[in-house]
């Protein structure tokens, strides 16, 4: 074996995002544990009291999460039944017809979708397969109590899981349809889990499916990483590869990605890449070298999130939010909303106008700040953004505009 093949490994270690889960995943072990435990019930025939939601900003783990702790659960060859899993997006589920036939009929779908030209389509009716199954059922069928008793017939008592990745995205009626039956087969006795998962804007979106999901529904915060977990996110994949690694570069890559586990990921990727030939051991040298690396992803990462900002009219909301937080863990409603205010030009503005509020939905959305379940306050999606965001707006103010030529 050559130096490169024994180098793909160590490659592969960390891969921001790629979509992948991590090599080890780090922290979250409350949010895990509570996952874990409703697969295990789910698995011995037990009905979830509630539904369970993720939220969190983007580039927290939350898929990673859901990969590791919910869906390699169900599929762990353990005792108990074994439980049937289904993994949705907002894209797979556009109509509430849409929703019924992933519920009920997917295993057949995804079966047609995958065969090779059939015997139908090489006589010239291609998709034949997928349309047969899809008429299975009239469009004005697709209700809670419809839906209830065909996964009955369908799945019988079998455990049924169904994740919804991206739910924030998701159409409010179908969110409905969706609560609504996941309650009413619960009632049934059917071994039934839905796990959601969004960014902070999933809250609202749910809300306006079911108005008191919110406070019915287990809901789970993915935020940032502590301090020791964060070290164990870079320094137990490279144990597990044999590579070594000092303190201090260790304290760097850790206190450089503020618990934001892509950042830590990136680091990962940029101390492996920093390595020469035949090396094992991780110094002070590769960390200067991934620094650089590090920060101009970064660089191009923020850029991304600023115009964003722009795009939705936020930034100099942003940026007074950002100030306000500067040496704050969190802030209240009330401090949030008043620096709004003041990044929209209505200082005297002390309670949440219309125009407060949408600006601060704005700003959750895009996970520049949000307000962790069971939390009094808000706190930084990523403390560095604000920063970052500080210091664009202050230099775009300060580059003077140029002359129309004459």
């Amino acid at each position: 074996m050559n130096e490169s093949e024994k180098r793909r490994p160590l490659r592969r270690l960390f891969a921001p995002g790629a979509g992948m889960p991590p090599p080890y995943l780090a922290g979250h072990r409350k949010t895990g544990k509570a996952l874990k435990e409703a697969v295990e019930d789910l698995r011995a025939g037990l009905a979830p009291d509630a539904e369970i939601v993720l939220v969190g900003p983007r580039g927290n783990g939350k898929t990673s999460l859901l990969r590791e702790r919910v869906e390699r659960g169900a599929r762990r060859e353990e005792s108990g039944e074994p439980v049937e899993t289904l993994w949705l997006t907002p894209d797979e589920m556009e109509t509430k017809e849409d929703l019924y036939r992933r519920l009920i009929y997917a295993d057949e779908v995804e079966a047609a979708s995958e065969r090779q030209v059939t015997k139908e389509a090489r006589a010239g009716i291609p998709g034949l397969g997928v349309r047969s199954t899809e008429n299975r059922t009239e469009r004005s069928e697709a209700s809670p109590e419809f839906l209830t008793s065909a996964l009955l017939r369908r799945r019988g008592k079998r455990p049924l899981l169904v994740v919804v990745d991206e739910a924030h995205v998701m159409d409010p009626e179908v969110g409905r349809l969706l609560l609504n039956t996941s309650q009413k087969v619960r009632g049934e006795g059917l071994p039934f889990l839905l796990v959601m998962a969004g960014t902070p804007g999933l809250e609202a979106k749910l809300s306006e499916a079911d108005a008191t999901f919110w406070d019915r529904g287990t809901i789970l915060g993915v935020g940032l990483l502590d301090d020791a977990a964060s070290r164990e996110a870079i320094a137990v994949p490279l144990e597990r590869a044999g590579v070594s690694i000092s303190e201090t570069a260790l304290e760097r890559a850790v206190a450089d990605s503020q618990g934001y586990p892509f950042f830590l990921q990136l680091w990962g990727a940029e101390l492996v890449g920093a390595m020469g030939e035949g090396e094992r051991r991780l110094g002070d040298r590769h960390a200067r070298q991934a620094a650089e690396a590090v920060e101009a992803r970064r660089a191009d990462y923020y850029d991304g999130r600023y115009r964003e900002l722009k795009a939705a009219a936020a930034v100099e909301p942003a940026c007074a939010a950002a100030a306000a937080f500067s040496g704050r863990e969190s802030l209240s409603d009330a401090e949030v909303d008043r620096a709004i205010a003041c990044g929209l030009g209505t200082p005297e503005a002390t309670g949440s106008t219309l125009e407060v509020l949408s600006a601060r939905a704005a700003l959750e959305r895009l996970g520049f700040f949000w307000k962790p379940p069971k939390r009094a306050g808000y706190v930084a999606g990523i403390p560095s953004l604000m920063g970052y965001a500080l210091e664009r707006s202050a230099s775009a103010r300060s580059t003077p505009e140029e002359s129309p030529s004459l």
